[in-house]
């Protein structure tokens, strides 16, 4: 079974990294394709808190809550079941006391998002 690893926490920028996380970069396309796949899971139950440029953080990254379930439990599920290493923090712009935090690693893979879209799904479908 693959382990996906979207608990990365990349140093502070350097020119040499900044590269690597441009508009025009594979990590870029990455990330935006993650925001995307999960955008498609809103009518679901899924919210995306963003921010709406995944870029305009110093980590690149997406975050998600589990409207009206424990983020945490949700965190824990994804590590446990699917191999899927995500962080959880507080929110307080939300409102959640805790959202999902997904930064891609390097070496994960357009088919890794989607294999996590997946299982984000079905965790989803579990309570609907």
């Amino acid at each position: 079974m693959r382990t996906v690893v979207l608990n990365y926490r990349p140093a502070p920028p350097d020119e040499a990294r900044a590269d690597a996380w441009s508009a025009e970069g594979r990590r870029a396309r990455l990330l935006r394709h993650l925001q995307g796949r999960l955008l498609e899971l809103e009518e679901d139950g899924l919210r995306v808190l963003g921010p709406a440029d995944p870029f305009a953080l110093r980590a690149p990254l997406v975050a998600v809550d589990f409207a009206g379930r424990d983020n945490r439990e949700m965190a824990r599920r994804l590590e446990a079941e699917h191999r899927i290493l995500v962080s959880c923090a507080a929110h307080e712009a939300a409102g959640a006391p805790g959202v999902l935090r997904l930064c891609p690693a390097p070496g994960v893979t357009f088919e890794d998002i989607d294999y996590v879209q997946s299982a984000v799904y079905r965790l989803l479908l579990e309570h609907s």
